[in-house]
């Protein structure tokens, strides 16, 4: 059994992943120290700013959450004046949300108190860059 056990937690890509994961949720979403440096109010206006005119539906998908969730947080985020909500011109049921100047500021700076706690040399920002880019390839 220990020999088993040795086998799951030697260096590998899987573990790296689950490292990563089990981080990025700890610095994301409130969990140990310099928690909830960028919850999820952060990860929808960066994806939107990111993705520009962004569908509900997309949204859902990059941050698997339910649709309801969604729409709550949405409502209340629309209501702080930090995104608006479209309907799109063919198809009056379908929305679209784009962020606003004020998301713009707030998300820039939430990313900028993030990069002040977690600093980093440049050449680790690097190697952590380029391996995100390399994850995002992978399907």
């Amino acid at each position: 059994m220990a020999k088993e056990k040795d086998k799951i937690f030697e260096n590998s890509f899987s573990k790296s992943i689950v490292e990563l994961k089990l981080a990025a949720n700890r610095i994301a979403e409130g969990k140990g120290f310099g928690a909830g440096g960028f919850t999820m109010k952060y990860q929808l206006l960066y994806l939107i700013a990111s993705f520009g005119k962004t569908s509900p539906q997309e949204l859902i998908y990059e941050l698997n959450m339910a649709k309801s969730n969604l729409a709550l947080m949405a409502k209340k985020m629309i209501n702080e004046g930090l995104i608006q909500s479209e309907k799109a011109e063919n198809n009056r049921k379908q929305i679209y949300y784009t962020i606003t100047d004020k998301g713009i500021a707030t998300l820039k700076t939430k990313m900028q108190a993030i990069d002040n706690v977690y600093s980093m040399d440049k050449e680790m920002l690097k190697h952590l860059s380029k391996t995100v880019e390399t994850l995002k390839k992978l399907k």
